[in-house]
């Protein structure tokens, strides 16, 4: 049977896929210099491509919570690390 015609399903959404389907016993407790805010969050800021502090500045709080694993603690801690740092939180 001739398989549907429609839009291609892009890499992203595949890597997205693929990132979820994993355990977080397989990701790293700890990213670069980011302080330890639980697998899944990790996990989340990964998938971005969010390595540094510097980086989770320039998101903001409101791009950090809406993405699925990073919850009010994560920002929290994220947010200290920043402040101890001397980087600002972007709006």
């Amino acid at each position: 049977m001739p398989r549907a015609s429609g839009p291609r399903v892009s890499r992203d959404w595949e890597r997205s896929a693929i990132m979820l389907a994993m355990s977080t016993r397989r990701l790293p407790a700890q990213i670069g210099d980011l302080p330890p805010i639980g697998r899944p969050a990790n996990g989340a800021l990964l998938e971005l491509g969010v390595t540094t502090l510097a980086q989770v500045g320039a998101m903001g709080e409101r791009a950090l919570l809406a993405r699925h694993g990073i919850g009010p603690k994560a920002v929290r801690l994220l947010r200290e690390a920043l402040e101890a740092a001397g980087i600002e939180l972007a709006a």
